[in-house]
């Protein structure tokens, strides 16, 4: 049986949000008929995709286990207080909670524990308590290992699911908050650190510096990662970021955590933040390899002579103390002449490719996100009717006129965007040509919905198929070969409150992505003329990405 490796998901989240007398335990999947009292409040106030995908399990250590998980990369967090707040508006959603204090519903989601989350002032506590929740017993008798050390891990170890650890945010680590205060700065939260691995048999293998809000402004900017939140008409104002790269703490923090062991994750550090983590890395010396643990790919360069983050920029606005902008899809490969209209997200929180040759020339790890969203995917509906969806722009004038671009809303703060590379020699717009056409896709998608699961599966697909082209760009067949065999894995981000791919809804159907993935995915390296490396073949490639990259990078790191 096939196994699998899994660089970030969530196994205690959705557990913190249960009646903490009474917690949910970890191993057990919430299903739809868990949350039935308050499926059509849900689907109401939060919008049906939203609910469908990311209240119910998506990986459960029984899910885990059932799927073969050998291996995983357990996120430990708190929820960002910005986060909470947003969701607090939603007052038809707060009512439900309220109303259902005590249900088999109120005890999954409850209110009295919402109310303890969005006013802890230690958020330490909270990912103590992620710790707490792992040690509640299956009633199956299945076990976790929490592996220190290479010795530990016996993958062939029946009914065990090894664990090691990833801090979502330096936010989780504070203690003691004040008044207004979101964060500590790095020498308390390097003192809780040191801490929480003095009282805990645990090993962290990365920590992302920042989250979705501001709460870790004095470390790092983030990338704006709300509009999922956006267009399901929650104010995600306070979600946008308003800072300005890497500060002095952000570094402080970054040598601290390489002294430890402990790799920087990169995942929603603003793009500025992250130019300015490889410089900081090279002035310093510092070698050790980058995660990025669940992103997603733009398909383009930020910065590079022949294209530019800004040619894909279709609309920019200035709203408060951000800059918005409208950015087109980029599209990079087709499959066939059918399935010519798959784009990648181009907004700022997903990797450019020179992000990727960061991560390519520390030898680091690379983790694909099985998120629609951040993988590319976006649907659009009644183009062609005059009625406009908020993710499709109409051109206006001159060669533009009438045409309509399926697009991803990005916010950057005003500093930033005065900064490096939002700049253009050029007209905005420039690649316009090479932009998803949003009277195609929705001919592609609406009028045979079928085509939506193939679709969801070349997003994946393409986001490998990038990363051996750059690999090959980097250093010819010896790049791709290191692209397949050491940097690519799965970063899922499941039960990170994500709308995961139909190709793979959760970990107990991860074995179809990877099937399908052997099916076809010689072909679409076929198409776009690359070969496999000599004596790889498409399943040992599956292997390497499925669960042998991570479990390899991992162990080194025990």
């Amino acid at each position: 049986m096939e196994k699998y490796f899994d660089s970030h998901l969530h196994i205690t989240m959705k557990s913190q949000f249960s009646q903490q007398d009474d917690p949910t335990n970890p191993w057990e999947t919430i299903t739809f008929a868990d949350l039935s009292e308050g499926l059509s409040f849900l689907t109401k106030c939060l919008g049906k995709a939203m609910f469908e995908k990311t209240f119910v399990s998506q990986s459960s250590p029984d899910q885990l286990l059932n799927a073969n998980y050998q291996l995983a990369m357990v996120a430990l967090f708190y929820p960002d207080k910005g986060l909470l707040e947003a969701i607090e508006e939603k007052k038809m959603f707060m009512n439900l909670l309220e109303k259902k204090q005590g249900t088999g519903f109120g005890k999954i989601l409850s209110f009295k524990r919402f109310q303890e989350l969005i006013n802890e002032r230690h958020p330490l506590n909270v990912v103590k308590n992620d710790l707490e929740l792992l040690k509640l017993e299956d009633p199956k008798g299945r076990k976790y290992k929490l592996l220190k050390n290479k010795a530990e891990f016996h993958p062939d170890k029946k009914d065990v699911l090894n664990l090691v650890f990833t801090i979502e945010g330096l936010h989780c680590l504070a203690s003691d908050l004040k008044e207004g205060q979101l964060a500590n700065g790095a020498d308390k939260t390097i003192k809780n650190l040191d801490k929480l691995l003095e009282e805990n048999p645990i090993k962290i293998i990365s920590i992302n510096i920042t989250h979705i809000d501001n709460s870790n402004q004095v470390f790092s900017n983030q990338a704006y990662a709300m509009d999922g939140m956006r267009a399901n008409g929650f104010r995600e104002v306070d979600l946008r970021p308003v800072g300005n790269g890497l500060t002095g703490e952000g570094k402080k923090m970054i040598k601290a955590l390489d002294e430890r062991g402990i790799l920087t994750d990169t995942k929603h550090m603003s793009v500025v933040a992250r130019k300015e983590f490889y410089e900081f890395r090279k002035r310093e010396g510092i070698t050790s390899p980058i995660v990025c643990s669940h992103g997603g790919l733009t398909g383009i360069w930020f910065d590079q002579s022949d294209e530019k983050f800004t040619d894909y920029v279709l609309e920019t606005r200035k709203i408060g103390e951000h800059q918005r902008m409208r950015l087109g899809k980029p599209v990079k490969y087709k499959k066939g002449k059918v399935y010519d209209q798959i784009g990648f997200n181009a907004s700022t929180i997903n990797l450019f490719n020179e992000d990727v040759k960061e991560i390519f020339d520390s030898d680091g790890l690379l983790g694909i996100s099985l998120d629609q969203r951040v993988l590319g995917y976006s649907g659009v509906f009644k183009t062609g009717t005059g009625h406009i969806t908020n993710n499709v722009l109409t051109g206006s004038a001159g060669i533009w006129s009438g045409i309509h671009w399926v697009t991803d809303t990005d916010f950057v703060s005003l500093e930033e965007f005065k900064d490096r590379g939002f700049k253009s020699d050029r007209p905005f717009g420039f690649a316009w040509r090479n932009c998803v056409d949003a009277d195609a896709l929705d001919s592609l998608i609406n009028k045979n919905i079928n085509n939506v699961r193939e679709i969801h599966f070349l997003h994946f697909a393409f986001h490998i198929l990038h990363c051996l082209v750059l690999g090959k760009f980097f250093d010819s067949k010896n790049g791709v070969k290191k692209m397949l065999t050491q940097i690519l894995c799965i970063g899922s981000d499941y039960d990170g409150m994500i709308e995961s791919i139909s190709s793979a809804k959760d970990a107990t159907e991860i074995h179809l992505l990877r099937k399908k993935f052997i099916q076809d995915f010689p072909g679409i390296l076929k198409e776009h003329k690359i070969e496999l490396p000599e004596g790889i073949s498409i399943e040992k490639a599956a292997d390497r990405i499925f669960f042998e990259n991570g479990r390899d990078f991992v162990l080194k790191r025990l």
